[in-house]
């Protein structure tokens, strides 16, 4: 009898000692007190005696936190960091709690893209929002019993607050972590051909209709941080030629809708897909001229754009973006667009020669020379910025109308044909 005691003596500890366990989840974060004119408490117990205070609207904080049920928590080792003195805090007590309510994280983008807020602690659960801005406060309420997962609060500048899940590898525990502000991040020209309208959304998949762009017509756009199968558009407009169309609202586009083009700057006949982003598998390869749909972008090792053949359904893979065009005609050649280019008015002129060298400027005066010009589809790059920049990311130039053989600029210009160029 006294065996079978000590036993279950034994077992009922056991059992006791798993939520200990399970509460010794541990998370760095930040003291961000809504109240900025204060101080903010750090106590002895939950809800008890004050023994330490600190200014957090002067200085950066940092703990870790043991997560515990209900609001407060307790600082591991009673110690904070402080980040601007550079300089460790301990605080004389056993045990010292602090209040989940003061404490924050920062969203992180360093890849570009936005991050997805899950309503559970794994990547294939429903999404619950999406953290829009860029270095965004979060508010830890809980942590999966891995601690890889943290759910959080996070409130949109004029917008309803969203709660929900978000890996913990995509947040920082300081104020003033700089992850990105939209600029310089990867970006994609594309263009969009529907046979139907394509719908733009202000979420990813969802949200209020901010634009609709006509079926049968072609729009260019730039576009950055896919998710789940939407892609931003970084403006808030597309392009009909040069003449913007406006959006009510910054915007989401389907990745079925969007199109880019293969080109070969090393004029081959086709281009390799890769099974993975850093170019080492070969998969298959596209004829150049093959449209394709954007899926993802990669700049860890290689600029890389994942793809699917709009023909060839099974093909998908990686392929070097500088492989990828935003221009919906096919590919001309120097030969098909060199010629002389005149204003109706004569009075202003370019020169476009085989070579890819070119002049602009008034009739009658000096003419500039341009270094260099080179040709994606109907656009007409100037040699502003490097070959691999252009490929995918920077505006043309001029568009050229091989029909009415007529080259249009930025201003709306029409230039006309005067005579071939070699």
């Amino acid at each position: 009898m006294a065996k079978k005691n000590i036993l279950a003596a034994v077992f009922m500890a056991c059992l006791l000692s798993l939520p200990l366990c399970a509460q010794q989840r541990e998370i760095k974060c930040y003291i961000s007190d809504p109240d900025m004119e204060g101080k903010t408490n750090i106590r002895e117990k939950p809800g008890g005696k004050v023994v330490y205070r600190v200014d957090s609207h002067d200085d950066c904080y940092m703990l870790t936190a043991i997560v515990q049920p209900g609001g407060w928590w307790k600082i591991k080792n009673a110690r904070l960091d402080r980040l601007m003195e550079d300089e460790t805090i301990t605080i004389p007590s056993s045990e010292v709690w602090i209040h989940r309510s003061v404490l924050g994280l920062r969203s992180v983008h360093d890849d570009g893209h936005f991050r997805i807020l899950r309503t559970e602690p794994r990547a294939d659960a429903p999404r619950a929002g999406i953290i829009r801005g860029f270095n965004e406060l979060l508010r830890p309420l809980d942590l999966s019993p891995d601690g890889k997962w943290v759910k959080v609060s996070y409130e949109p500048f004029e917008s309803d607050k969203l709660t929900g899940w978000i890996e913990v590898e995509w947040t920082a525990d300081d104020r003033w972590y700089e992850s990105g502000d939209g600029y310089g991040i990867p970006m994609l020209n594309v263009y969009t051909v529907s046979d139907e309208e394509v719908s733009l959304r202000a979420d990813s998949g969802k949200g209020k209709q901010t634009s609709v762009l006509k079926k049968g017509k072609a729009y260019w756009m730039q576009v950055a941080k896919p998710a789940d199968g939407w892609w931003e558009v970084v403006e808030d407009c597309a392009y009909d030629g040069f003449e913007a169309i406006q959006f009510s609202d910054y915007s989401w586009v389907p990745a079925s809708s969007i199109r880019m083009r293969i080109i070969s700057p090393d004029k081959k006949k086709t281009v390799p897909v890769y099974s993975a982003a850093d170019g080492k598998t070969l998969s298959g390869d596209l004829k150049v001229g093959t449209e394709v749909h954007p899926l993802d972008l990669n700049f860890d090792d290689l600029p890389m754009v994942r793809i699917a053949s709009t023909i060839q359904p099974g093909l998908t893979g990686w392929v070097n973006w500088e492989c990828l065009s935003a221009a919906p005609a096919q590919t001309l050649a120097f030969a098909d667009i060199a010629g002389t280019y005149e204003t109706q008015d004569g009075q202003h002129r370019i020169v476009l020669r085989e070579n890819g060298s070119g002049s602009h400027g008034l009739v009658g005066y000096y003419d500039s020379e341009f270094e260099t010009y080179f040709v994606q589809g109907n656009w007409i790059y100037v040699y502003y910025v490097p070959m691999d920049e252009v490929a995918a990311y920077i505006k043309p130039t001029y568009i050229y109308d091989p029909d009415k053989k007529t080259l249009v600029d930025q201003d709306g210009a029409t230039f006309y044909l005067q005579a071939k160029e070699r």
